[in-house]
């Protein structure tokens, strides 16, 4: 039981920690956290439509990425429903949530959830 209680204290140590950075500099971590979200899409299709690859600041997105209401991102949520990969983000969909929602298209909205398992999903309901 003391390892235990040892491993567990470690780990919320080091989760205090850092939630205590987040609370002293939260410009920079958002900033840090903005910079991996990129990084991390650049290689997708929509990031390469959008050079996410030369995009440094929020700034730069904001002004590159313009602002797309559902009906514009469908299309690309349809080629994930039909199993193509690395269109929005470049972790795996297996699921879908169904939005309640309304838009101009139709009643509901379909939002990918990527890198998710169903056991995550069974933790939501």
């Amino acid at each position: 039981m003391g390892l235990i209680n040892s491993i567990l204290t470690w780990v919320m140590k080091q989760r205090i920690h850092q939630m205590e950075l987040f609370m002293k500099y939260p410009q920079e971590v958002q900033e840090d956290l903005f910079k991996k979200l990129i990084q991390t899409a650049r290689n997708t299709e929509f990031g390469k439509q959008y050079d996410f690859q030369s995009i440094q600041t929020y700034d730069q997105f904001r002004s590159r990425v313009p602002i797309h209401p559902y009906e514009k991102i469908f299309p690309y949520i349809e080629r994930l429903m039909r199993g193509e990969q690395n269109v929005l983000w470049p972790t795996e969909v297996r699921w879908f949530a169904k939005s309640s929602g309304t838009n101009n298209a139709r009643s509901t909205g379909r939002l990918p959830l990527q890198g998710w398992k169903r056991s995550d999903l069974d933790f939501c309901q």
